[in-house]
């Protein structure tokens, strides 16, 4: 379990040189773009995730500061301040996961969220389909 957390603080991280020397030299990451072998392989596949999620994380909040309204408006301090609410609501989502708790994981999402997969199709939409 040791190995597990210092594995998902490098990763959180973004440390790839200690993600790399967790890994074995004959490991395997099983995704959904097929299997990577060897620690160059999995950690490059991690590297380029996470290239993706923070563009996708920029662009919506470069829509948001270009979009918003005019002041007066609520608008949110920092990216660390997102990070930060984002960080608590994963937090509350792996709680409620962890406990078994249906209802407290889903209130973690919006009642009319969808879930996809990681090629794109839909797996549910609402808290309804959610739950199943």
């Amino acid at each position: 379990m040791a190995t597990a957390r210092r594995f998902a603080d490098a990763l959180d991280a973004e440390d790839y040189p200690a993600l790399s020397r967790l890994l074995t030299s004959d490991c395997e990451y099983l995704g959904p773009q097929g299997a990577r072998f060897g620690p160059q392989a999995v950690v490059a596949s991690y590297r380029r995730a996470g290239t993706w999620a923070r563009s996708k994380i920029e662009k919506v909040l470069s829509g948001v500061a270009s979009t918003g309204p005019s002041p007066p408006s609520i608008h949110l301090e920092s990216k660390a301040m997102i990070a930060e609410d984002a960080a608590a609501l994963v937090q509350r989502q792996l709680t409620a996961y962890n406990a078994k708790d249906v209802q407290g994981w889903l209130n973690t999402y919006a009642p009319e969220a969808e879930q996809y997969t990681f090629r794109g199709a839909r797996l549910a939409r609402g808290h309804a389909e959610l739950q199943r």
